[in-house]
Order: C-alpha cells, then sequence, then structure tokens
C-alpha cells in the first residue's frame, strides 16, 4: 500500500470535523468565525487576541472562545451551526 500525504500551503491549515475542510488558523485582525465545544451559537468576529498557552481566540465583543476559524463563506458558517446542533440532539439521546 502507497500512501501520499501533502503539506498544507500554510503551516496553520488544519482539517475541521465541523466543516469537514481543511481551513485556516485566524490571526488577530483576521475575521473568523469563533465557538465553543458545548455552544449551539458561533459568532463572525475580527480576532482581537490570541491566548497561545490554551489556545483561545478573543472577539471583537470581548468573549473569549476555543475554536475559530478564518471566515471564508456563509456556507463554512452554516456548516459550523449544523455541527453543533447535530451535537447538542446526540448529547440528549
Amino acid at each position: 500500500m502507497l500512501v501520499i500525504m501533502f503539506e498544507p500551503d500554510t503551516p496553520n491549515s488544519f482539517f475541521c470535523d465541523e466543516t469537514e475542510s481543511v481551513e485556516e488558523e485566524p490571526q488577530v485582525g483576521h475575521l473568523a468565525i469563533m465557538w465553543d465545544n458545548q455552544c449551539s451559537a458561533a459568532i463572525i468576529s475580527k480576532v482581537s487576541d490570541i491566548d497561545y498557552s490554551d489556545f483561545t481566540y478573543k472577539a471583537k465583543n470581548g468573549v473569549w472562545y476555543r475554536k475559530a476559524v478564518r471566515f471564508r463563506n456563509e456556507e463554512q458558517y452554516n456548516k459550523i451551526l449544523q455541527s453543533n446542533v447535530a451535537k447538542k440532539t446526540e448529547i440528549k439521546k
């Protein structure tokens, strides 16, 4: 068996389970989608700070979030919202 792995174009790229796509980690000043694990909501905001000790992202509203991806389009945002609703439904079962 031959396995070929490709390096991402940028070192800040990762596979996001919620969007099922390779996403870019946002930097300060980037427009990003931010959310928490147990939250059914996500926001779109500029990143105002990043705490690298626990990899949390601060939105312009002053709230810190555990997950963030650089904003690309509305479809990406909707996938994150749908993923969070699906997780909440699974927990209730």
